[in-house]
């Protein structure tokens, strides 16, 4: 893991098309603006955290509502409510 300090404006650039920007630090949290060519996946962490442990629980239970909603999307992606991020937020760490 490559660990930097930034501050408020500036950059991190990750490889040729996504560029992440500091636009606010508030205490201990920081806001993120995030530039990245659509079919680029941008999750926040625990969504996909929670994604891999529901689908985990939803196989074991084919059944529930969630697993057919899993199986039904297209192979490897999260339901549309979960696949785009602009602007996150998170604990400063």
């Amino acid at each position: 893991m490559l660990v930097l300090s930034r501050r408020v404006n500036e950059q991190l650039v990750i490889g040729n098309n996504v560029v992440i920007t500091v636009q606010r630090i508030s205490g201990n949290r920081i806001t993120l603006g995030i530039e990245a060519p659509r079919e680029v996946r941008i999750r926040r962490g625990e969504l996909d955290r929670e994604s891999k442990e529901n689908h985990r629980t939803d196989a074991t239970n084919p059944s529930s509502e969630r697993s057919t909603q899993l199986l039904g999307s297209s192979a490897g992606h999260l339901p549309p409510e979960e696949t785009h991020v602009a602007i996150a937020s998170g604990p400063l760490t």
